[in-house]
C-alpha cells in the first residue's frame, strides 16, 4: 500500500466522479479512482500500466469513453479507456487494466493536461519557466484520435501516432484547461505559493494566451491542478494535502472542490 500517491486529474463520467493519482515515491502503479458522485463513496480502484504522471484525464461523453495523458518511451500519449470497463473493472485483482486505445502524439514529449470540448481533444504541455501550449486533436466518429497510420502493436491495441490539427501557445504552469459559457479557464500552479485561474473569452483559434488577455484572475488555494466541468459546476483538485508537499503547502485542500459556474461567470461579467 503507498503512502505517497499524488492527485493530478478530474472528471466527472455519467454518475461518476474519476480521479486520476500517481506514486510519487515511483514504487506503485498510477491510478483511477472512481466515485458515486451522488454519495462521494468510492466504488473502486482502478490500477494502471506502469507509472505515467496521469496529469490529465477528460470524458469524452459522446463516446463513452475516459482519455488519460500518458507517456511511452519518452514521448506524449493518450489513453483511451471505456467507461464500461471501467465499471466491468476487478478491483479486488489489482492486475493492471487493459486499454482500449493507446495514442502517440509524435510531436509532444509530455502530456501535461487534456480536455475535450466541440469534438476536439486539447491536450496542454506544462512549462515551468516560460509559455507551454495546448494542441489539437481530432477525435472520429467511432471515437479514436485521428492519427498518421499505425506505429505498433501494443498489448493487442493498436497505438497510432497523432498529428495536431492547431497549437495553442499557454501561459507559463499551466495544469490545467476547459471551455464554458462562451470563456476559456486556465488552472496555474506551480510550488507552495497561490495558484491562479486565469479567464478568457473563448476562442479555439486564438494563438496564445496571455496575461493581459485575460478578463479576470482568480486567487486559488495553492498546489490546483486539473479543472473540469460538468452540469454546470467546476471541479478543481489539489496535491497540497500529498505527502509530498503537505510540509511546504500554503493550503492543504484534502479533497476535490466545485464551484457554481453561473455565479463564476456573473463575476467574469461584472469584472469586464
Amino acid at each position: 500500500m503507498s503512502t505517497m500517491m499524488t492527485p493530478q486529474g478530474v472528471d466527472v463520467a455519467g454518475h461518476y466522479l474519476i480521479s486520476s493519482a500517481y506514486d510519487h515515491g515511483e514504487q506503485y502503479n498510477s491510478t483511477l479512482y472512481i466515485q458515486d458522485i451522488r454519495t462521494n463513496k468510492l466504488v473502486k480502484t482502478v490500477v494502471l500500466q506502469g507509472r505515467p504522471h496521469v496529469g490529465g484525464i477528460t470524458y469524452d461523453a459522446d463516446h463513452q469513453q475516459l482519455f488519460v495523458c500518458g507517456e511511452y518511451q519518452g514521448t506524449a500519449e493518450i489513453i483511451g479507456i471505456k467507461l464500461k470497463r471501467l465499471l466491468a473493472y476487478d478491483d479486488k485483482s489489482a492486475r493492471p487494466i487493459k486499454y482500449d486505445s493507446r495514442t502517440s502524439l509524435g510531436t509532444q514529449s509530455r502530456a501535461s493536461f487534456i480536455t475535450y470540448h466541440s469534438g476536439i481533444l486539447f491536450v496542454g504541455f506544462f512549462n515551468p519557466k516560460s509559455s507551454g501550449y495546448m494542441q489539437h486533436y481530432d477525435v472520429n466518429k467511432k471515437g479514436q484520435i485521428v492519427g498518421a497510420g499505425p506505429l505498433q502493436q501494443l498489448q493487442n491495441q493498436v497505438s497510432v501516432v497523432s498529428t495536431a490539427l492547431f497549437k495553442q501557445h499557454t501561459l507559463s504552469k499551466v495544469q490545467g484547461a476547459v471551455f464554458y459559457g462562451g470563456y476559456a479557464f486556465l488552472s496555474q500552479s506551480f510550488g507552495p505559493g497561490p495558484s491562479k485561474l486565469y479567464v478568457f473569452k473563448e476562442n479555439l483559434l486564438k494563438e496564445s494566451f496571455s496575461e493581459r488577455d485575460a478578463v479576470l484572475v482568480l486567487k486559488m488555494p495553492s498546489h490546483l491542478e486539473q479543472i473540469s466541468t460538468y452540469q454546470g459546476r467546476m471541479y478543481l483538485i489539489f496535491e497540497s494535502s500529498a505527502a509530498a508537499y503537505r510540509k511546504t503547502s500554503q493550503d492543504h485542500v484534502d479533497r476535490i472542490l466545485s464551484l457554481d459556474l453561473a455565479t463564476l461567470v456573473k463575476e467574469v461579467r461584472h469584472a469586464k
